[in-house]
């Protein structure tokens, strides 16, 4: 007890409990995000008056009802918060909250790393920082920032035609391109597996340079609606987004382009893509948006290469990924995310 406070750990995974929390959040204005892993739940007179959760080392869903506020409610659930997060492992945590938090978070030693008045605001604490990670992308610069650099994000689910066509046009028109990798560990085809085929499938190129994404670039703390699909949330996401690499990524490099491809098929990466058309040009870089690589009149795409897999279209997926990638999926190493793509209907 503190306060007249009780708070402790909810069972999330009993359905009458979760309603309730989901019913508080509702009157708040909140959603209840499936990927929660451990939520904490503040009660007065048996009522709750508070709630709070994560997912990995992000924070959130933290909402304290009016009447309490002011009272200290907030710190006490971002204390419990933070103390199991770092018992789990987790030294560098985010919280995506409402602007109306900040202080809250900042007052308890979070720095803020981007916001969207007055919808969202990200905030981080811990052994890492965004200026840790610019300043390692600065001392990592390979090419002039003077001469035309561009970027290119990708999470290359697998590696195909498609993103090396991209990939080339960049590097033919530029001094140098970086090649991030989002390393976000959401799709069939893990993280690091990834990278691999996306560095050995443009090693040819040599003003190409591919780096991690890191938590700054479309990850579950700056972009969690590009893995959920949450339309609701997608329009404020992709323009915190898109500041963090405005305002803190495309300067570490003297990045003044950004290429991405023509997107038919999903509307969050349009959307996302539309955003950046609207914003980048605020930071001096310019958009630059690719006609699909096709085959036959078809666009190819890792989705296309994922429905050749489940299907055993193997004649059809020779044509759509470069030789290094095709040597991959028909290595024992893959064998156990082929045995996946074909047991699920994963968007990613």
């Amino acid at each position: 007890m503190y306060m007249d406070y009780t708070i402790r750990a909810a069972d999330i995974k009993n359905d009458e409990r979760r309603q309730e929390i989901v019913a508080f959040l509702r009157e708040q204005g909140l959603g209840f995000d499936e990927d929660t892993q451990y939520t904490v739940v503040l009660e007065r007179d048996g009522r709750i008056v508070g709630t709070g959760s994560f997912a990995g080392k992000v924070i959130k869903q933290v909402a304290i009802r009016k009447e309490v506020q002011g009272e200290g409610a907030a710190s006490l659930l971002v204390d419990a918060l933070v103390k199991e997060m770092l018992a789990r492992g987790e030294d560098h945590i985010f919280v995506y909250t409402r602007p109306v938090y900040g202080d809250i978070f900042t007052s308890m030693g979070f720095k803020t790393v981007a916001g969207v008045v007055p919808h969202v605001v990200l905030l981080e604490w811990g052994s890492f920082s965004i200026g840790k990670y610019t300043s390692g992308l600065r001392e990592g610069r390979v090419f002039d920032p003077d001469k035309d650099t561009a970027a290119i994000v990708v999470n290359c689910n697998p590696f195909t035609l498609g993103h090396r066509y991209l990939i080339e046009k960049a590097a033919g028109e530029n001094h140098g391109v970086y090649v991030f990798v989002v390393k976000e560990d959401r799709s069939l085809f893990p993280y690091h597996t990834r990278l691999e085929l996306v560095k050995r499938g443009t090693e040819d190129l040599g003003n190409v340079r591919v780096l991690e994404g890191g938590d700054y670039i479309i990850s579950s703390a700056t972009f969690p609606a590009y893995f959920t699909r949450d339309a609701e949330r997608v329009k404020t996401q992709t323009v915190l987004d898109v500041e963090i690499f405005g305002r803190h990524i495309a300067p570490a490099l003297g990045i003044r382009k950004r290429y991405v491809g023509k997107e038919p098929y999903c509307n969050v990466t349009d959307q996302y893509n539309r955003t950046m058309e609207r914003l980048l040009p605020f930071w001096g870089i310019e958009l630059i948006e690719v006609e699909r690589k096709e085959i036959d009149g078809m666009p190819v795409s890792a989705s296309t290469v994922r429905e050749c897999i489940r299907n055993g279209r193997w004649d059809l997926l020779k044509r759509l990924v470069p030789e290094t990638t095709l040597e991959f999926l028909l290595s024992d190493q893959a064998y156990p995310i082929i045995k996946r793509i074909k047991t699920t209907r994963s968007r990613h």
